[in-house]
């Protein structure tokens, strides 16, 4: 087998019950050579013993290269998808992409290279995003920036009584950015165009943008990070875009479930962050 052409990471925390849908996708979407990092972010389940088992498995489709890689602790997505990063520019000096991938999506055929031909056409892209369905429902479309902020709610629980607990939406943060969410049967999300941002659910990256910007935002624990890193894409001068040929289905929110309130707590923490914090945004309508 040849140098793998690109890096996939996937961190999974509590995502046993997904990984084993996740990985056979993977192997049935593209004959494209890969190494896959698949990265236990501290699970409480058997989500490690999956992915020990898997990467010493002798059979996988020949184009994939699985390596895993665990922690004693949740350190967050972000801190884990780094550490993805750093191995792969540190090990393959002439791998020229990477692919952040959840463990809760099933990727669909050919979800590599109608990407990288996105790339191969359009030289200053550096991040790429494909359209998410949950049924009939696009969950993300490419991410927008709104003129306007708008009230962000989040489901937590609140002690209602002494020792009564419910869950209750508490208004989080105002925020101008939004996933473009619509229906399958609406051809307007077929297209391929940039975008402010997009979600790292399932996403590419350039190597040359990511060795010129840098890492993703550790200050950022699971979510967010990914608006950052495109609006500091956008400032270094390289693009977003995000592309409706290539649908994955997400089951979104599979970790969070089964993260308790603490996790929920450092989500919320995290949006506040952002919404403090939101860039000056590039005006796309202005570009050709």
């Amino acid at each position: 087998m040849s140098e793998p052409a690109i890096g996939v990471i996937v961190v999974a925390y509590n995502s046993e019950g997904y990984l084993p849908a996740l990985m056979q996708s993977m192997g049935e979407a593209e004959d494209v050579d890969i190494e896959v990092r698949l990265i236990d972010n501290g699970s409480d389940d058997h989500s490690r013993d999956w992915i020990e088992k898997y990467v010493s498995t002798d059979a996988l489709p020949k184009h994939i290269w699985p390596t895993g890689f665990g922690f004693e602790e949740n350190t967050g997505f972000t801190h884990a998808v780094n550490s993805g990063l750093k191995y792969f520019l540190a090990n393959h000096p002439d791998m020229e992409y990477f692919a952040l991938v959840n463990p809760d999506v099933i990727l669909c055929e050919e979800w590599l290279s109608k990407q990288v031909a996105i790339f191969t056409r359009e030289p200053r892209c550096g991040i790429i995003t494909c359209r998410q369905v949950r049924g009939s429902e696009i969950i993300h479309g490419g991410g927008e920036i709104l003129e306007d902020p708008r009230p962000l709610y989040e489901q937590v629980e609140q002690e209602i009584v002494p020792g009564v607990w419910a869950e209750q939406n508490e208004l989080v943060c105002y925020s101008r950015a939004r996933h473009r969410r619509g229906h399958l049967i609406d051809d307007a999300w077929n297209v391929t165009e940039r975008v402010p941002w997009g979600t790292f659910a399932c996403a590419l990256l350039r190597r040359e943008m990511v060795e010129d910007i840098g890492l993703l935002d550790e200050a950022y624990f699971n979510y967010s990070s990914d608006i950052e890193y495109c609006s500091r894409a956008w400032q270094h001068g390289w693009e977003v875009w995000y592309t409706g040929e290539v649908t994955v289905y997400h089951h979104v929110g599979a970790s969070e479930a089964t993260g308790g309130p603490e996790l929920v707590q450092r989500k919320i923490e995290d949006l506040r962050r952002f919404a403090q914090e939101e860039p000056r945004w590039p005006d796309l309508s202005e570009r050709t």
